[in-house]
């Protein structure tokens, strides 16, 4: 069964300005932290079918190809396989702002491994987990733009 977690955030930049980061697909590791290398994958150097492998400190490696590309409006990509969760899909939505600025959201959908023992491993430890992950991330990002954060 998938499941899903997801989170939003304002930030003060245009919607042209967070896609050009985050359609810099192969550079994540210049404002995600969390991923200490990121190499590209394959040869499609960028939009649908580009790929990359990423290093994350304290998970391991994941390979990602984008599934979804939709300029200025919507990124999504599989993730591979990682411990218990046997795939996931990361997708991320700008949306422009009344105010100005865009609306940022993540959200991800996962499948676990392991029958009875990956649900309970889910609703113990990794809902929890991938849950958190997504405000730092969001964070991260809005502070590569050199925004306030305003979690949403």
């Amino acid at each position: 069964m998938k499941r899903f977690v997801q989170g939003e955030m304002y930030m003060q930049a245009e919607p042209e300005t967070v896609w050009s980061v985050l359609a810099d697909f192969h550079h994540v590791h210049r404002w995600a932290r969390e991923v200490t290398h990121c190499e590209p994958l394959g040869d499609v150097p960028r939009g649908l079918g580009a790929g990359r492998r990423c290093v994350i400190r304290g998970v391991g490696q994941v390979d990602e190809y984008i599934t979804r590309w939709q300029p200025g409006e919507s990124i999504g990509y599989s993730v591979s396989r990682l411990g218990p969760i046997i795939r996931s899909e990361s997708d991320w939505q700008l949306r422009s702002a009344e105010q100005g600025g865009t609306h940022v959201s993540l959200g991800l959908h996962y499948e676990m491994a392991w029958g009875p023992l990956g649900r309970l491993l889910d609703r113990l430890l990794v809902r929890k987990r991938l849950q958190a992950s997504i405000p730092r991330v969001l964070k991260r990002l809005s502070r590569h733009l050199g925004n306030n954060d305003h979690a949403g």
